[in-house]
């Protein structure tokens, strides 16, 4: 079957059906000009020094603009959740920071403006290093978003148990294996647990970033579900043998966005999927650790059996000029973020996890002389290569795409439980995965 355009609307509510659990909002009222008008911000910035800094910028832009400046701080699991409300209520910010599918779901519901006329503004092309704009917010040809920042998926692992076992970084699946169980102690240490909880998306977001080590994805170009191909059934079975080497048996309750963390910097688990976010936590939580080496970084392992691609997961939050009340306001907001010196000192209010996308600050010795890069050289490669060259959004190496959420929602992590706690054959699994995926769009489709 081919998918053609349906509502977004519907699949982020599908979405808001899942088990996927986040914790709850913020809101914050920067204080400023007592200016008549009002820009309604709405921003996932959850951590406290990214919060002072958009209040720090919100006060800047007030006194700029004689206007007052709402911001509300929405976390990253409720954005879809929060604007669907507020189209209905007819209160939408000016400008809301989501995610490429969270832009897309706006977009096509009629909640948000395109931001072509912004973007020629601020330079166009010019502007923005190559490729990104197209890979991070492009949609039939119109901006639903300008990318804001983007990182990379990667492994990380710990220096010093590797050391300590004898093993290095692996280059490709097999390697990736025999690694992860040659560094499997349990109960005290696992090599590689495998945080699959139907709560969270930690299986979805572990085998796209394999299916595309293995030169394959969800769907194909023309939006075919691609479950059943043998690159995708090779590559389900490599995940399970990663589990059985380094996962504790029969454990599928825990939750990726929960666990990551805690289980990696307590060395519980020696590797872990994350982004190099994690490097400045580590440093910071972990100050002994860092200072001794133990943490490090690889690329994700090709199928050794194949020439194919590196398996990177890019992703760049994206600034979406929502139907709010003030356009005029909203567009001069989103130019007034990306001035060079203000947006590079954003993006080191978490050095390391948030990377440039412009050409200005892409050049900017205040960004790459941060000491954190500096230490961080092989992450900075990974990260770099994944966000220029074939990293993509999940579920979306050819492009947004209107159809790469509903996989979110738990059938990966249905697919896996039945192979492992069940004992389901891979192929069974697969096709029963495939057809719930099918089922679900074409419901959506139904509902248009």
């Amino acid at each position: 079957m081919k998918f053609q355009k349906f509502s977004l609307v519907c699949i982020t509510l599908l979405l808001l059906s899942s088990a996927f659990v986040w914790a709850g909002g913020e809101q914050e009222a920067a204080q400023g000009s007592a200016g008549d008008q009002e820009l309604v911000f709405w921003h996932t910035f959850t951590q406290p020094v990214r919060i002072d800094f958009m209040k720090k910028a919100a006060a800047e832009f007030e006194k700029e603009n004689n206007c007052k400046v709402k911001i509300e701080v929405v976390p990253w699991g409720k954005v879809d959740e929060k604007w669907i409300t507020a189209q209905g209520a007819n209160s939408l910010p000016d400008v809301m920071v989501g995610t490429p599918n969270n832009a897309l779901a706006a977009w096509l519901a009629g909640a948000s403006n395109p931001c072509d006329q912004v973007f020629e503004e601020m330079g166009g092309n010019d502007f923005f290093m190559p490729g990104v704009v197209d890979k991070f917010s492009k949609y039939d040809g119109q901006l639903v978003s300008l990318p804001f920042y983007a990182h990379t998926r990667l492994f990380l692992y710990r220096k010093d148990i590797f050391k300590e076992v004898g093993v290095t970084p692996p280059t490709n699946w097999k390697e990736f294996v025999d690694v992860t169980a040659a560094l499997n102690n349990p109960p005290e240490r696992y090599g590689f647990i495998q945080l699959w909880g139907p709560q969270d998306r930690g299986a979805t977001l572990m085998l796209y970033t394999m299916l595309r080590s293995n030169g394959t994805s969800f769907f194909d170009q023309s939006g075919e579900p691609q479950f059943l191909k043998p690159e995708f059934i090779e590559t389900v079975d490599f995940l399970i043998d990663l589990y059985k080497a380094g996962s504790p048996q029969g454990e599928l309750s825990l939750s990726s966005h929960e666990a990551t963390w805690p289980l990696f910097e307590s060395g519980k688990t020696a590797i872990a999927l994350d982004t190099l976010f994690a490097a400045g936590i580590f440093k910071t939580d972990r100050p002994e650790l860092w200072e001794q080496g133990a943490f490090g970084v690889f690329a994700p392992p090709k199928n050794e059996n194949s020439d194919r691609e590196k398996g990177y997961f890019s992703d760049s939050p994206s600034l979406i000029n929502t139907k709010g009340a003030n356009d005029e306001l909203a567009a001069k907001f989103m130019k007034f973020l990306y001035q060079t010196d203000r947006y590079v000192e954003f993006l080191l209010t978490i050095p390391a996890g948030q990377f440039p996308l412009t050409t200005d600050a892409a050049k900017s010795d205040a960004f790459w002389n941060h000491p954190l890069l500096s230490e961080l050289q092989d992450g900075v490669e990974i990260t770099l290569d994944g966000i220029e060259g074939a990293g993509t959004p999940f579920g979306m190496r050819y492009g947004l795409n209107n159809y790469a959420s509903v996989v979110g929602t738990g059938m990966i992590e249905k697919m896996m439980a039945n192979i492992i706690l069940k004992g389901m054959d891979t192929k069974k699994a697969a096709a029963l995965a495939q057809e719930e995926l099918v089922q679900a769009l074409e419901e959506i489709k139904k509902r248009m």
